[in-house]
């Protein structure tokens, strides 16, 4: 191929063959069943949170190691930071005013 050396062309098929291989491997041994519903008796333990019901924009709810990372639309920063207890550590990455 000109324009295209050949040592580039061997480590392009080196990494398509190792592809491959990694997604034609086989599938999980042994015996296997499919879950169709979560079991009554395994109940979550959960209780309501309402300390982020203020928070219109809301689309993403992260753990970051101890912290809670929240991403949010219609504000003036896009991610906030909170601790485990959701107090507000920061707020960043501004809205651009760029095209989009």
């Amino acid at each position: 191929m000109p324009g295209f050396k050949f040592e580039k062309w061997c480590h392009a098929m080196l990494l398509a063959c190792m592809a491959l291989m990694a997604g034609c491997s086989g599938g999980p041994s042994g015996p296997y069943s499919v879950v169709t519903g979560f079991p009554v008796e395994k109940a979550p333990e959960s209780v309501p949170e309402h300390r982020l019901d203020d928070n219109i924009g809301v689309y993403d709810i992260s753990m970051v190691g101890d912290y809670v990372l929240v991403v949010e639309k219609r504000r003036e920063h896009f991610y906030t930071l909170y601790d485990k207890e959701l107090n507000r550590i920061c707020e960043f990455a501004n809205k651009g005013r760029g095209p989009g």
